[in-house]
């Protein structure tokens, strides 16, 4: 909440702001802005530099769709190479322009180029890897990341 003073008067006014990942690896940022009497919202789909990167794409061609903390787990992966990373990102919660649930997590892999296949070991902190939804992403040495595969992590969901 803002107070702001317009022509002599004061009001109040909201600003909102939120950064999402896509899993193709673009991003959204809004922002907005209610200050009475008018308001001012904006979004902005970006594409970064790391798309255009030339060559082909890593391809998550299979992934499992849980994981237990701790645990391996493997992935299948066209257009692999070396010295590439594996990572996981949380996925964003809209509030007000805080979000300390989004965290992005390098894993602990190996990687058998001839047969593409990846072995990865999930996080074993549950404080600092929530139970969840996570995009993972394979980059390659050129830090071109793959589309997002969806893992939850944690095993079966409280219910």
């Amino acid at each position: 909440m803002k107070v702001v003073k317009v022509q002599g008067d004061w009001v109040f006014g909201v600003g909102l702001t939120c950064l999402l990942f896509f899993t193709r690896g673009g991003r959204l940022r809004s922002r907005g802005e209610y200050v009475i009497p008018a308001e001012n919202w904006q979004i902005e789909i970006f594409s970064p530099p790391y798309l255009f990167i030339p060559g082909l794409r890593p391809e998550i061609t299979q992934a499992p769709g849980v994981v237990d903390y701790g645990r391996s787990a493997s992935l299948k992966v066209n257009h692999m190479t070396a010295g590439a990373s594996l990572v996981m990102v949380k996925l964003g919660s809209v509030t007000h322009g805080w979000d300390n649930g989004q965290r992005l997590t390098d894993l602990k892999f190996s990687q058998d180029l001839d047969k593409g296949e990846v072995t990865f070991t999930a996080p074993t902190n549950r404080h600092t890897n929530l139970p969840g939804y996570y995009m993972l992403f394979y980059v390659n040495a050129k830090g071109k990341p793959s589309r997002a595969a969806m893992v939850r992590l944690g095993g079966t969901p409280p219910g």
